[in-house]
């Protein structure tokens, strides 16, 4: 089952000590992983908008997807991008120890 945009249970998020003092993120990506990691508290993938990041941070859709697909890169989730309806909704996860093996490969 995949947690909608709209089900974030708190009104504020936590951002972990190990994602916090994470030399290889920058504050955007930081702020974007702490919000993933309690999106993937409820179930292990979220399905999330581009927009709905940008409005939750205040910053711009393209500036979104360039972090996120920073983040992608480096191992820290993985995501499918699924059109609907002309609005890019985004699954993501973090990716087990045997995903991210077979991406080095």
């Amino acid at each position: 089952m995949l947690i909608e945009r709209n089900k974030m249970k708190t009104k504020f998020v936590v951002v972990s000590t190990e994602i916090m003092h994470d030399v290889n993120l920058n504050q955007v990506q930081k702020f974007l992983m702490a919000i993933i990691e309690q999106l993937l508290k409820s179930d292990n993938r979220c399905s999330v908008s581009t927009k709905y990041f940008s409005e939750l941070i205040g910053i711009a859709k393209k500036n979104v997807s360039r972090n996120l697909n920073s983040l992608v890169k480096m191992g820290y989730i993985s995501m499918e991008i699924k059109n609907k309806n002309h609005n890019n909704t985004r699954v993501i996860w973090i990716p087990t120890i045997e995903e991210r093996m077979a991406n080095e490969l």
